[in-house]
């Protein structure tokens, strides 16, 4: 059997935060309850950093990767809000409804797209908004309020936005 050295003989104490003080009789068992304090810390900080990095933000209302991939004019709309593709026209009756069909790709949990119609004077007409939940590819339909009651023969310009920001302008005539 081995003796053991003055080194291991002396007595060692660990301190730790909110812990008392506690006795060891060697040194040995002093290094290894230092080394599992550390390992323990250890531990417990990658998990620390797991836990954040893995939490992800919600991305705030009205935010996103959300872009607008066409704006389409027409008469009439389909069930999944694009425009019928013989009703594609920029060029309208005074009788006729008029839809913009805007086609977006990406995913927020809230956008709003608005469509402002405007007369040639640039004076605006109209508009209309639709605050839509896309997560891909997705298509709005929006329609101008009752065209009889405000248009006039003439060239005009509809112009949409996404959360406020100009996305595109598309030119059109009516005809009486």
């Amino acid at each position: 059997m081995r003796r053991s050295t003055p080194r291991e003989r002396r007595s060692a104490a660990i301190e730790t935060r909110g812990v008392e003080r506690i006795s060891v009789t060697t040194y040995d068992e002093a290094m290894r309850i230092d080394r599992l304090i550390v390992r323990r810390a250890a531990a417990a900080m990658l998990v620390l950093v797991a836990a954040t990095l893995g939490c992800s933000r919600s991305t705030p209302p009205g935010q996103g990767n959300v872009t607008v991939t066409d704006i389409t004019l027409g008469r009439s709309v389909a069930s999944d809000d694009t425009i019928v593709p013989d009703a594609r026209t920029d060029s309208f009756w005074l009788n006729d409804t008029f839809y913009v069909s805007v086609a977006t790709d990406g995913a927020a949990p809230s956008a709003t797209l608005l469509a402002r119609r405007a007369y040639p004077d640039g004076t605006v007409a109209a508009e209309v908004s639709k605050t839509i939940t896309p997560s891909g590819p997705t298509n709005t339909a929006l329609q101008a309020p009752s065209p009889e009651s405000m248009w006039k023969p003439g060239d005009y310009k509809v112009e949409v936005f996404l959360d406020g920001a100009s996305v595109g302008t598309r030119e059109l005539s009516t005809h009486g």
